[in-house]
């Protein structure tokens, strides 16, 4: 059995030469901004998109409708919601809040609350973020604005969980980091391909391109990561990980939870364009294929020195890169579970893809 040892060993070679090549790929990382005068500062409309968020929405609508910022406005989109979201608005006085009630016969989902916000927003840029998220001060828009410069005619930021105790929490984490690092190090090196609904936004300029169509989507999610794919052609899009423009949100609490909002997150992957599904699926085709093969090659009883040497430069490569990406967002009490919750994560991956094929996505909560 020679040969098949030899054959693992070179798949193994194989991965560990594509990972070199990934990480090198994903080497670049968002840049800090440089202050700027208030003479430049843009005009900011912020859309939330609401259904069924009243607690959420009395919780962290006050912040937003607070920050320290001149020229902003908060559009907030009440889609259908059948508990007292509603009747808390209209005992909300401030000049800067703009409510649309949707109360159609037919619930179209998400995208039509979205372009429906979209259409009445005056400002020069329009933020995104859901009725859950918290921002962090009444600064948030302020630290928020140096990003949005005419050179760009959007931005991806990250939009971390709040930490609690448990290691389910951990392991819901340790997947938003990770998709935050992919993203974010990809949009750096200027290739953009997804964010997240709860911390991005558009130059005013480029969303009439696609706000009738947005209107018309089939699915009633995964419009965050649609309109990125539609106008990531247009102009440049800016990658943000300033931890002053974090936009935090609850986490799942239980297995069940999570796993039906990942896979729902993971039937808009499938409309991604074949150059950004292609290394996706090397990236955790890798590490799918990297522990059962290690575990044969030791099985067929190659030496142990040989898979601990394998193991330690892949682990050096992979985790050395994850550690640097975690501790800039801010992430640092993950670094020593990586390993255990690596692996973990790489088999759940799996399954949330097998539950995602040939799925509509039929709900945006």
């Amino acid at each position: 059995m020679a040969w098949l040892s030899d054959i693992i060993f070179i798949a193994l070679l194989g991965i560990i030469i594509i990972e070199l090549l990934l990480v090198f790929l994903l080497r670049h990382w968002p840049t800090k901004c440089e202050k700027h005068s208030a003479t430049t500062t843009p005009s900011i409309s912020v859309v939330v998109c609401s259904h069924n968020d009243a607690n959420e929405l009395k919780k962290n609508l006050p912040l937003l409708l607070n920050q320290n910022y001149l020229l902003f406005e908060v559009i907030l989109v009440d889609d259908h919601s059948e508990d007292d979201t509603e009747v808390w608005l209209n005992t909300l006085s401030s000049k800067k809040l703009r409510v649309i009630t949707l109360r159609n016969k037919k619930k179209t989902g998400k995208s039509n609350a979205l372009a429906a916000g979209l259409r009445i927003a005056s400002g020069e840029w329009i933020v995104l973020t859901d009725a859950d998220c918290s921002v962090q001060s009444e600064d948030w828009l302020r630290h928020l604005s140096c990003y949005l410069t005419n050179q760009y005619i959007g931005y991806v930021a990250y939009g971390p969980h709040i930490k609690l105790r448990g290691f389910l929490n951990k392991l819901i984490r340790y997947d938003t980091a990770q998709v935050a690092s992919l993203y974010l190090s990809s949009a750096a090196g200027g290739f953009p391909y997804m964010g997240v609904g709860r911390n991005m936004g558009w130059h005013r300029s480029v969303l009439s391109k696609v706000i009738d169509a947005l209107e018309k989507l089939p699915t009633m999610s995964g419009d965050d990561d649609w309109v990125l794919q539609q106008l990531r052609n247009e102009g440049k899009i800016r990658p943000i990980a300033d931890p002053t423009t974090f936009a935090f949100s609850l986490p799942k609490t239980s297995l069940k939870s999570w796993f039906r909002q990942k896979t729902r997150h993971h039937t808009t992957g499938w409309n991604y364009a074949w150059k950004d599904k292609l290394w996706l699926a090397a990236w955790h085709i890798n590490r799918m294929l990297f522990y059962p093969l290690l575990l044969m090659f030791l099985l067929f009883g190659i030496s142990s020195f040989q898979c601990i040497g394998i193991f330690l430069i892949r682990s050096v490569i992979v985790w050395g890169w994850q550690t640097i990406r975690f501790n800039k967002l801010l992430e640092k009490d993950l670094i020593f579970y990586i390993p255990l919750l690596e692996i973990i994560h790489t088999f759940v991956v799996l399954v949330f893809s097998l539950r995602s094929i040939g799925k509509a996505n039929q709900s945006w909560k």
